[in-house]
């Protein structure tokens, strides 16, 4: 359980340092009229510091995390349809049941892109870390990571 706690956490906090800059804020609703008390949203791609690009500068590259988190019920975790044998050698023996639970699915990622003007390099990564609530057993961890680039 412990580990679905840390989890969670990390999740959360990637996912309000990532909301943050979009969330509203208190200001004028025309600001060319300066009227007072009305709600303004900025998309982080309307200021000045983003170059209109997204993501996070740093250096000669750009950052763009992401976090997903997905809670579902699946009523056949194994996908059986209540014939198959649990024994292979013995395929007139018993039958296993379908198996329902409940399984949380947190998916962060990153990707860094290259802001250079003539070469460029890009970098994705991520992951599904899946819990199941019953099922302790069929958690798992699928991680990739792949890279493109192009001199010249």
């Amino acid at each position: 359980m412990l580990g679905c706690r840390r989890l969670f956490q990390v999740a959360l906090a990637l996912g309000v340092g990532m909301v943050s800059p979009l969330m509203a804020q208190e200001g004028p609703a025309n600001p060319e009229k300066g009227e007072p008390g009305s709600t303004v949203t900025r998309d982080i791609a309307d200021t000045e510091e983003s170059d209109n690009a997204g993501g996070y500068a740093a250096g000669g590259f750009r950052f763009y995390p992401e976090v997903g988190v997905t809670v579902l019920y699946d009523s056949n975790i194994y996908g059986v349809n209540g014939s198959v044998p649990t024994d292979k050698a013995e395929p007139r023996g018993e039958v296993e049941d379908e198996t329902s639970d409940i399984v949380r699915i947190a998916s962060p990622g990153l990707a860094v892109q290259s802001d250079w003007e003539r070469h460029e390099l890009t970098l994705n990564a991520g992951a599904d870390l899946a819990r199941f609530k019953d099922n302790n057993d069929e958690n798992y961890d699928d991680f990739w990571i792949n890279t493109a680039g192009r001199i010249g």
